[in-house]
């Protein structure tokens, strides 16, 4: 029976499978990827689908599936972090070839599975693909809602580094933190005064009382930080830290880049820090 192959349910299809695919692997490495280099690096995967016309030998189509995953994962991932980088391309190499042992099983079950260099097509109606569409949408953003709810409980060690010296801290991931710092767009985490007081010169210590009085400040050292949450908003003195690491289980990560704004409030009894999905994500947590 003669196949006829669309072109532009095959694009959709397997940008799908791809976002699956990448979300998958982000959410088993435990990260936040943003939505715009998910949805560029699944076109970018997409488009290598057009090699399921081709009649190649299977080491070459090994090979051309193998690179295009390298290729949807830089796009996903980066490759700031080398160590995550191999790791989270060899979970996404998992996942895919999973994948693709599925549509060739399917492929000999049904008609519409449509299966050629490691490449699928789903020979179905468009009302169809679009129900499909909007399903594995709701069911991948409930299973990482419930994901990041879950790692929103833990705490992580945070060792900061100001002025030749260091304070050991417990930080938290709060998904719902929206602090910027939108003059420089470094990440910013928030730290209780009090545990930051052992790190800062007298000068500076005076300085950042003052700003919590007037606003005003006149050292080089502090930058103002615009902050908004459900009941307040305003600004906050930070500073530029000499080097942060985050703890994860057994390993440590270097968190560059970043700036601690300084809350007089006292988070809570047990968390001095908190930080949002950027440290998050560049963390690998």
């Amino acid at each position: 029976m003669k196949l006829t192959v669309y072109l532009d349910v095959l694009i959709i299809v397997n940008i799908i499978l791809n976002y699956c695919i990448l979300k998958l692997t982000a959410l088993f490495c435990g990260i936040n990827v943003k939505f715009r280099n998910i949805i560029i690096s699944s076109t970018v995967g997409a488009l290598f689908s057009l090699s399921i016309f081709l009649e190649i030998q299977y080491i070459c189509s090994f090979l051309l599936k193998f690179f295009s995953v390298i290729i949807c994962s830089c796009l996903a991932f980066g490759i700031k972090n080398i160590v995550f980088f191999i790791k989270s391309t060899a979970l996404m190499l998992v996942i895919t070839f999973s994948f693709s042992g599925a549509a060739i099983a399917l492929r000999k079950s049904s008609s519409i599975v449509y299966h050629n260099n490691f490449y699928t097509y789903l020979d179905i109606r468009p009302i169809v693909l679009l129900t499909a569409i909007v399903l594995v949408y709701c069911l991948i953003t409930f299973v990482e809602f419930i994901s990041f709810s879950f790692n929103r409980s833990n705490t992580i060690k945070v060792d900061i580094y100001y002025n030749n010296k260091s304070i050991s801290v417990i930080g938290l991931y709060d998904t719902g933190f929206r602090v910027k710092d939108i003059i420089t767009f470094r990440k910013v985490m928030i730290c209780d005064y009090h545990c930051m007081k052992p790190l800062l010169p007298w000068e500076l210590d005076c300085e950042i009382k003052d700003f919590y009085i007037s606003g005003e400040y006149r050292s080089k050292e502090i930058t103002p930080i615009f902050y908004s949450d459900i009941s307040h908003n305003g600004i906050l003195p930070a500073i530029k830290p000499d080097k942060v690491i985050l703890y994860i289980g057994n390993k440590s990560v270097e968190i560059k880049n970043c700036i601690i704004a300084i809350t007089e409030k006292n988070i809570s009894s047990d968390i001095q820090v908190i930080f949002g999905k950027d440290i998050y994500s560049m963390a690998g947590i």
